[in-house]
């Protein structure tokens, strides 16, 4: 007859195996022979914990704990059983005794540490995990644990160290998507993508992953393979519906704005009163100009989510491209609580228009640079109030913005000096009450350097004809930028135009299409002579101070010409920006301005013969 120890050898053989049933009789055989036998008590137990049944786990286990209170495994047993029956108070307490039995080793703390991350005693977790850390540097569980802790509490960066050093001794799936998501709420997209990448490597089906990588290259503005990489998610998980909803979004930054629909309207037969989802939809309806079937959706939003700052943002936005400006500048406000602006934020109290007193006001500016551009006229109102305001403008803008008058100034990205109040930019039209009759609109109030006017006007005098300025490509990051930037070819029919010619203004992306167009019609490239020592548009605004005509996409240059007082035609799409309007062949903020905008979505032929039409009456 085989002996106890035998019996128990050829049980555990057959539970590594899994083959439980077999393994739990033998267990049984030996504990009706001898009860109080610590193994075979602790054997049962987890076989019973395997199959679910904690009850009889507990009383197994608890049975080899009193023949046998020195083993720190049964103590963990017990506790793994506890959690197994959601008993977390007993789980802790039988793991901090399985510790006080064996203090060195790192796996107790480990799973200390998760339960005290159910329970909500985050300080207490991280400790064990540090300890655990401490005890066995090489357990990739002790770092991954620390490095979520780390990001729940936001602290991203020692939460990327953690998730790396988690990853140097595991490489696995789940982490690399952990690590990328860090990195993307760090900004370090390009690492992001990477980590994403790496995971869906990994694990092909990692549809999460595959679904963030999207959003990555989305934000990257790779809007095209973001498309691809969310059709690949949904492919995965077409119940997935975030997914779902996030490829709609990629698909309405290309201007595919029917399929954007489609998706977006998928993801709310899933969550039905998802307040993101509902938003999305009101957007699309935005893009494609029917503001009046937007509002509901937003709306509706605000039902599912009282409060919910991009909602109230978007319809402010929306009443505001309705000449609503009172509601809809009240709106706007709402921005401060949209993660994209984020910099908004101080905590010293913002400034409601009342003479500030001794205290120390700060204006800040906001947003990109032609946000600056249009809204940097309301600083000689403030002033007015409080001369001593100060003014925080981007670095790259000092320059023009000092020689147009608006110093002192302070560069934003510096360390700031002490303030009591402060006000964003871009809330100045709601503290001072603008209306659509009220805009303070007096051109120019930009201004260009006169030796750069007078070294542009030499250089511009040699090049006869009727000297028109284009631009035609937006920061591609910027959502919607496919609907309001056009390629360079769309101007040939400017260039048509007998006398005319034509001058790049296009700096960065999009300027390599002046080379592309060979001999199709000219365009003479001043921009890679543009503004590269004097500061960011010294040059160009000292160009267009010299040009019969500047014609651009809704970009920085449209405001820039706008504001210098300059002719400028503006090619907008069907539903532009915000602060376009509709129906509107003029901008309030810009009286020398004529808007000329499409009248069937995406279509950019007939506006720019349109644009040529009447070019021709301009050309001597």
């Amino acid at each position: 007859m085989a002996t106890t120890a035998q019996q128990l050898d050829t049980a555990v053989q057959l539970h590594r195996a899994g083959r439980l049933d077999e393994a739990r009789e033998i267990y049984r055989q030996v504990l009706a022979r001898e009860p109080r036998h610590a193994d075979a008590n602790n054997l049962m137990g987890l076989v019973a914990r395997q199959k679910g049944e904690f009850t009889a786990a507990i009383a197994h286990l608890q049975a080899a704990i009193a023949a046998d209170a020195t083993q720190a495994a049964y103590v963990a047993n017990l506790a793994e059983a506890y959690r197994g029956m959601q008993r977390l108070p007993e789980a802790i307490a039988a793991y901090e005794q399985a510790i006080r039995l064996q203090p060195g080793e790192a796996v107790p703390h480990i799973q200390l540490a998760t339960l005290l991350e159910q329970t909500g005693q985050l300080d207490r977790a991280a400790a064990c995990y540090h300890k655990a850390t401490e005890l066995d540097p090489t357990k990739p569980a002790a770092w991954a644990g620390l490095g979520m802790l780390y990001k729940h509490a936001g602290q991203l960066a020692p939460a990327g160290d953690c998730l790396r050093r988690a990853i140097q001794l595991y490489d696995a799936a789940p982490l690399h998507f952990e690590l990328g998501n860090v990195c993307q709420m760090q900004g370090r997209l390009d690492e992001a993508i990477e980590c994403y990448r790496r995971a869906l490597t990994l694990q092909g089906d990692f549809a999460a992953a595959a679904c963030n990588l999207g959003n990555a290259l989305r934000e990257q503005g790779q809007s095209e393979e973001a498309v691809e990489q969310l059709q690949r998610a949904v492919a995965m998980r077409p119940d997935l519906a975030a997914a779902q909803s996030n490829l709609g979004a990629a698909l309405q930054d290309l201007g595919r704005l029917d399929e954007a629909q489609a998706c977006f309207e998928r993801a709310l037969q899933s969550e039905p009163r998802r307040s993101e989802f509902l938003l999305n939809l009101g957007t699309v309806f935005k893009d494609k100009g029917l503001v009046a079937e937007a509002l509901p959706w937003y709306e509706r939003s605000l039902a599912a989510q009282p409060g919910y700052a991009q909602a109230l943002c978007s319809r402010g936005t929306a009443l505001l491209s309705l000449g609503r400006f009172a509601e809809g500048w009240a709106g706007y406000e709402h921005r401060v609580g949209c993660s994209q602006f984020n910099t908004l934020k101080f905590p010293q109290p913002r400034w409601d228009g009342s003479p500030p007193g001794e205290r120390r006001l700060l204006v800040h500016c906001e947003q990109g640079f032609g946000d600056t551009l249009q809204f940097i006229r309301y600083v000689p109102l403030v002033r007015q109030i409080d001369p001593r305001a100060m003014v925080a403008a981007q670095t790259e803008l000092l320059p023009l913005l000092e020689a147009s008058g608006f110093g002192p100034l302070l560069a934003k990205e510096q360390p700031l000096p002490p303030f009591d109040v402060h006000v964003p930019l871009m809330s100045l039209p709601h503290v001072f009450g603008t209306e659509v009759e009220t805009v303070p609109a007096d051109v120019p109030y930009l201004h260009a350097a006169p030796d750069l006017v007078a070294k542009w006007r030499e250089h511009l005098a040699t090049q006869p004809g009727f000297r028109v300025g284009i631009a035609w490509q937006g920061r591609r990051a910027f959502r919607g930028d496919a609907l309001r930037s056009m390629p360079l070819a769309r101007f040939e029919p400017l260039a048509r135009v007998a006398g005319v010619r034509l001058f790049s203004l296009q700096k960065g992306p999009g300027s390599e299409q002046v080379a592309e167009m060979g001999d199709r019609f000219e365009v003479i490239d001043l921009a890679s002579g543009l503004d590269y020592s004097g500061g960011a548009f010294m040059d160009t605004a000292a160009v267009m101070k010299s040009l019969d005509l500047v014609v651009t996409s809704d970009t920085a240059i449209a405001h820039l010409a706008g504001g210098l007082g300059v002719r400028v035609w503006v090619p907008l799409s069907f539903a532009p920006d915000w602060r376009w309007m509709y129906g509107r062949e003029d901008s309030p903020w810009y009286p020398t301005m004529r808007l000329f905008r499409q009248r069937v979505l995406g279509q950019w032929d007939e506006v720019f013969e349109r644009m040529a039409a009447e070019l021709a009456t301009l050309v001597p």
